[in-house]
């Protein structure tokens, strides 16, 4: 990560000597690599992209011949629906902005970057999905958090615990001489 960074410092630094100094400079994740690795960079995003629909997938999987877990296929799917549609409307809408509209750089590269937001949200929203699909997912962190007096009938509940002490006397017979 540090010599990425160091890469991505570096070329900021050689495009504002190289260019006007009042000229925006725009700079993402893909467009530091050169040459090869701009596919390179392709590929392996694909890759991750594939790799977590594996997952999820895979988990769906799993949870379909377990019918005690059923009830949340419908999470995951609505999850692995909006990751992988929020990626697929990305690269869609990226080729279709290199083909078919006359938008330069900056524009094309602003308008990719507000649609990638998609595949942010759909990250991001495992969480949101689960509590409104999940009556299971809810009760489970409301309980964590315990939240169950908000969320339940608005009273405070205490927890009593009683703490039990057994005292055994022991009682030594003395027997005295008669």
């Amino acid at each position: 990560m540090f010599i990425c960074s160091i890469y991505v410092c570096s070329v900021m630094v050689a495009t504002y000597l190289m260019e006007d100094p009042k000229a925006l400079v725009l700079c993402g994740p893909g467009m530091i690599f050169t040459g090869f690795m701009v596919f390179g960079f392709l590929y392996v995003q694909g890759f991750c992209y594939g790799l977590a629909v594996l997952t999820y997938v895979s988990i769906w999987i799993v949870l379909r011949f377990r019918k005690d877990k059923v009830s949340l296929l419908k999470p995951i799917s609505i999850i692995l629906g909006v990751i992988v549609g929020g990626w697929i409307f990305n690269v869609v809408l990226g080729l279709f902005l290199m083909k078919f509209t006359r938008l330069n750089f900056e524009q094309n590269l602003i308008i990719r970057t507000y649609a990638g937001i998609t595949i942010n949200i759909g990250t991001a929203s495992d969480f949101y999905i689960f509590w409104f699909c999940s009556k299971e997912y809810r009760s489970a962190f409301i309980k964590q958090l315990r939240l169950s007096s908000i969320f339940k009938d608005n009273q405070i509940r205490s927890i009593q615990i009683a703490s039990i002490a057994t005292h055994t006397t022991t009682t030594k017979e003395k027997k005295y001489p008669r």
